[in-house]
């Protein structure tokens, strides 16, 4: 039977914007065999965040960006990783890939299919929003019923090795390579931990508008505690509430009577959700009974309260903190390895440029002679997924051959062509043209993948493997003025170890 071992960084935690490297060093004997392609990083992370929530639970996401630009779309995993490579004590280096970040990110949209990318949501950066109006993050445990409250929970984001480099693919990496060295470099500067249903978020966060508005409320006796709150608003099941136990929010109302406690803007949380099953008295059966704490009391007999809405509360801070990483390896029992006389993969090597905002692009590049499949990138200003939206066409010749016989105009039938060939060249299936991830931005799960933020644009072709380097002609041809800004060439070979 095969065994899951756990190594530890070397690096302890938490990592950083500046201090984001991370190592492993596994000692291997020569009949340990390792299953990489099961294989993978966990980055232990926790978002904390600190208000005047007594119970200090917020709806939070996670998403990607720099400061000032934040993308609509939820990262995958690994556009954690910035730098990954492999080297070994008998052959030297088996990996080494500049900004996986970006390859990885833009090639999941091809290799995952939409039921792929759902059913991993559970180990993701983010669940997305369900149809709930809750953004599910990973983060909390939201409890959308009872009275046990919500927590907090560390998360341990799952990178699998085959999507950072070819290296990641094989299947029976033996102990004969010798002791082994993995290092990652972190994008940690890439990453920021927002919150949901903050304040001025009640037309937004919390799905339709009459969810947060709740039924008038009249006193019974003099300094009568108020302390539910039930929805005008009914639910077909608790699985549609925007509500979960330990919120605060937020409550405005006008209020009548005898010298009435003033409402505006007055903070609760909520202790309890209850869905009603059958309607008492002005309690429609359907509707949400919260159990609220913070409410002022009523001061008098008459007093009556109306036009009762609610509002989200925003934390004074919120910080997501990458704790630590441990490499989870496959050791593959001896019974289940008939020989291990050596290995081959595809290592990416990677070349970065920059267009400066030229409409017609040309230069030539020098490729490895045993390159054999080529994706031309475009990063965006965040660097964080290929999007340039003004590239109309891609021609490649190399050695002053055409490798097509005409030019590759953006979401042509020959650019798709091309792309399915290049990643058949690399052992790879395409299995999903949508071209966008999970789009985080009010939406429900039925709507995000079919909304088009962040439409990638990447030109593939395979190339020739020849006997000495060659020379590679590219041609990007705009549309606007903004033209070819960062380029990144990512060139795919085929390596092979035979072991003596």
């Amino acid at each position: 039977m095969d065994k899951i071992i756990k190594f530890n960084s070397i690096q302890g935690g938490p990592f950083t914007a500046t201090q984001n490297l991370v190592d492993f060093h596994i000692p291997m004997q020569d009949d340990d065999v390792y299953d990489l392609s099961k294989s993978y990083l966990n980055v232990i992370t926790e978002v904390i965040t600190t208000g005047t929530n007594t119970f200090n639970v917020y709806n939070v996401e996670v998403v990607s960006g720099n400061a000032t630009t934040q993308q609509a779309y939820s990262p995958y995993n690994s556009s954690l990783i910035k730098k990954f490579n492999v080297s070994c004590a008998k052959y030297g280096r088996l990996a080494d890939v500049r900004r996986v970040d970006i390859l990885s990110q833009t090639l999941n949209d091809y290799l995952l299919t939409e039921e792929e990318k759902k059913s991993g949501e559970y180990a993701s950066i983010n669940n997305g929003q369900n149809h709930k109006d809750l953004y599910s993050s990973p983060w909390r445990e939201m409890r959308s019923d009872g009275t046990i409250l919500s927590r907090n929970i560390d998360h341990a984001l799952k990178i699998p090795l085959n999507q950072l480099d070819g290296i990641g693919d094989v299947t029976d990496l033996c102990g004969k390579v010798g002791n082994l060295d993995l290092h990652f470099e972190l994008n940690v500067d890439n990453f920021f931990a927002d919150v949901r249903q903050e304040a001025n978020s009640r037309t937004t966060d919390f799905g339709q508008k009459e969810n947060i508005v709740f039924n008038n409320y009249a006193a019974t006796a003099a300094l009568q505690p108020w302390t539910t709150l039930t929805t005008t608003a009914l639910f077909d099941t608790l699985d549609d509430s925007p509500y979960f136990v330990g919120q605060q929010l937020s409550l405005t109302a006008t209020s009548a009577g005898t010298t009435p406690p003033a409402i505006a803007t007055v903070l609760f949380q909520i202790t309890g959700i209850e869905w009603l099953r059958t309607t008492v008295g002005t309690d429609i059966a359907g509707a949400l009974k919260l159990t609220v704490t913070g409410l002022p009391n009523s001061v008098a007999a008459d007093n009556a309260f109306t036009d009762i809405v609610c509002d989200g509360v925003s934390p004074t801070s919120v910080n997501l903190v990458f704790n630590s990483a441990e490499l989870v390896l496959v050791k593959k029992h001896p019974s289940t390895v008939e020989s291990c006389d050596g290995m081959a993969w595809n290592r990416w090597s990677t070349e970065q440029d920059n267009g400066n905002a030229l409409l017609s692009f040309s230069k030539q590049y020098v490729v490895e002679p045993n390159a054999n499949t080529l994706f031309v990138v475009f990063p965006d200003d965040t660097e964080t997924i290929s999007h340039n939206a003004v590239v109309t066409d891609v021609l490649m010749r190399v050695d002053n051959v055409d490798l097509t016989n005409r030019i590759v105009k953006t979401k042509s039938p020959l650019y798709y062509d091309r792309l399915n060939m290049s990643l058949m060249n690399i052992g790879k299936r395409l299995k999903s043209l949508t071209e966008h991830n999970y789009n985080i931005t009010n939406h429900t799960t039925a709507e995000a993948y079919a909304i088009g933020a962040n439409t990638l644009v990447m030109f593939a072709n395979p190339l020739p493997i020849t006997i000495s380097t060659k020379l590679l002609q590219l041609n990007i041809n705009c549309s606007a003025a903004t033209g070819v800004n960062k380029i990144i060439l990512y060139k795919s070979s085929q390596y092979e170890l035979l072991f003596k």
